[in-house]
């Protein structure tokens, strides 16, 4: 399955950068020789507002994943700035292992996020310190990798179906961090194949959060529930949540039921820098 998600473009013997070397979102910078773009969304009248940035999967984009993951209705209810950034290629280089021409070309992926956020934080009134991150499969792997390698900016990640696919650097600073992923994912397996389980996921974020003890469990519905450990360095807490039946696409109406927007969205709010 690696071999596959790096080698899909060239496969297809096509110019894997077609349609990106141009502007291609609402917005756009450039970066590295391409433009980089995205799509954003900002309710009127805010002040000291968070910001989430919300990043899409492998072959996906952000017209795709701002209709799917329901954070733009929580903008409007809950009051902060929501950016879709495109991935070149339709990828991000969340390490070597995944996904695409992003990874196979070493595309400075977190220095693009890194100028983006500042170039929001110019145009909106965003509070610095509530930086939030999230996305779906390879931009949940995306969203681990911003995480640990601009500790600096992130306030706190919780993302769906996918694992940190490289090692935090050793001055990364402790990061609340909340991984959701399904028992029945096809693609990603909750239990480990191709990548690491789910579990085996979540026990490297607790090391690297020093965090200490058992986890409690915070959350539940049915046979689904969230896995915390609550006792960390720097206040930071460490989730898995569990969905029963759930499979990749794990967003309510999808591939699932439950508001997994919601409760990635009730972990990240409640911390800060």
């Amino acid at each position: 399955m690696r071999a596959a998600l790096l080698l899909l473009p060239l496969l297809l013997g096509c110019d894997p950068y077609a349609g990106f070397r141009t502007p291609h979102g609402e917005e756009c910078l450039t970066w590295d020789g391409f433009d980089r773009c995205w799509d954003s969304h900002a309710p009127e009248a805010l002040t000291d507002a968070p910001l989430v940035i919300d990043m899409h999967g492998y072959t996906g984009d952000a017209e795709n994943q701002r209709a799917r993951s329901g954070f733009e209705a929580l903008s409007d209810t809950e009051g902060f700035v929501i950016a879709w950034p495109y991935g070149l290629a339709h990828s991000w280089n969340a390490g070597p292992d995944c996904c695409g021409v992003a990874a196979q070309d070493a595309v400075d992926d977190v220095g693009f996020l890194r100028q983006l956020v500042t170039t929001l934080l110019a145009a909106h009134p965003i509070d610095p310190d509530r930086v939030y991150v999230t996305g779906l499969s390879n931009g949940c792997a995306m969203t681990q990798r911003f995480a640990v390698e601009a500790s600096d900016v992130v306030a706190a990640a919780a993302c769906m179906s996918m694992m940190l696919l490289v090692d935090p650097p050793a001055d990364a600073q402790p990061v609340p961090f909340m991984e959701l992923h399904g028992t029945d994912d096809a693609v990603v397996a909750y239990e480990g194949g191709d990548f690491p389980s789910a579990q085996a996921n979540i026990d490297t974020w607790a090391a690297h959060d020093a965090c200490t003890g058992e986890p409690d469990t915070t959350w539940s519905e049915g046979a689904s529930s969230a896995s915390t450990w609550l006792d960390c360095a720097d206040d930071v807490e460490v989730s898995l949540v569990t969905i029963d039946g759930g499979s990749h696409a794990l967003y309510a109406g999808e591939g699932t039921d439950t508001d997994t927007t919601g409760l990635a969205w009730e972990f990240l709010r409640r911390f800060s820098r």
